[in-house]
């Protein structure tokens, strides 16, 4: 089984949406592939994390991905959990 399941998209340190990591997992053949967003920290001017407000919309869009390409590929949606004093920009 070919998979990874530690990736980013632009809801935090990452450059491309999920769509466009969903079918480069598929154009690379992954089995099965999963983003995990760093969470929210409570550090003020905290940089690269997923904020409070795009959380539904990342979870609901995660699904939206796995049901529309269920027949390709397995797609995993989770959180990086960060600690607060880990990501002082």
């Amino acid at each position: 089984m070919l998979s990874n399941f530690h990736a980013h998209t632009n809801y935090c340190d990452g450059k491309n949406t999920c769509e466009e990591m969903v079918l480069a997992a598929i154009a690379q053949g992954l089995d099965a592939f999963g983003i995990s967003e760093h969470s929210h920290t409570s550090v003020p001017d905290d940089t690269g994390n997923i904020t409070p407000e795009n959380m539904p919309k990342y979870f609901a869009e995660m699904r939206a991905l796995a049901e529309c390409h269920a027949d390709k590929i397995d797609i995993f949606v989770g959180l990086e959990q960060d600690r607060s004093e880990e990501r002082r920009v």
